[in-house]
């Protein structure tokens, strides 16, 4: 898939990675169960930046892995709904900057079959990943319960409107939100709120 770099992109990436101040320890290792474990490789780098990043070409970062090799077939592309719609949180709500990264045993929660190589195995991936999943979406669940009680209101509002991403750009980002469409051996990735639902919602609201 091609990406295009362009000047507004770099000062978008200067902005985000070089003018913040922070410190990186050290370089991430290739070993596999780090290399294959995004949270691990970049963990020092600003979790803010991280998600401006991926927010920024969220339909090419979706993309990326629906349109990949794991994700090819009838049997890969039957877990996906046939129609859905993905937004985002406001990446200007601090408060909702989940990040495993914080601890060191969370991080465990994101490990992936590529970490075993040509080791890994058809029923570990089902039994061993399937409950580290389990595990990251408790956690993840108690991370939002706790700010709930610490009397932060999440409500539709956190939604990100695709605004304020980059100072670079007056004009809202049309990531903010997408639609994917299942088909029968393969899926696309949209940028906007596409199918006969969304226009339902657009003629009552």
């Amino acid at each position: 898939m091609p990406y295009r770099f362009n000047q507004a992109r770099m000062d978008d990436w200067r902005e985000w990675f070089f003018e913040p101040d922070y410190e990186v320890p050290e370089l991430p290792s290739y070993d596999p169960e780090v290399a294959s474990n995004p949270f691990k490789a970049f963990k020092y780098l600003p979790v803010a930046a991280r998600y401006k990043f991926m927010l920024s070409e969220a339909e090419y970062t979706i993309m990326g892995y629906i349109k990949g090799p794991v994700c090819r077939g009838q049997v890969a592309l039957n877990v996906i709904e046939d129609h859905f719609w993905v937004f985002f949180v406001d990446p200007d709500v601090p408060t909702l900057l989940y990040d495993p990264a914080n601890h060191s045993s969370s991080l465990e929660y994101f490990s992936l079959p590529a970490s075993e190589e040509s080791n890994a195995s058809l029923f570990s991936v089902w039994t061993k990943y399937s409950k580290l999943q389990e595990v990251h979406l408790k956690d993840k669940l108690n991370f939002i319960n706790k700010k709930s009680q610490q009397g932060v209101s999440i409500s539709l509002d956190m939604i990100w409107n695709g605004h304020g991403l980059s100072p670079q750009s007056s004009e809202p980002n049309k990531n903010a939100a997408l639609t994917v469409f299942r088909h029968f051996d393969n899926a696309t990735v949209v940028k906007g709120l596409q199918g006969l639902m969304s226009l339902a919602m657009s003629g009552t609201s």
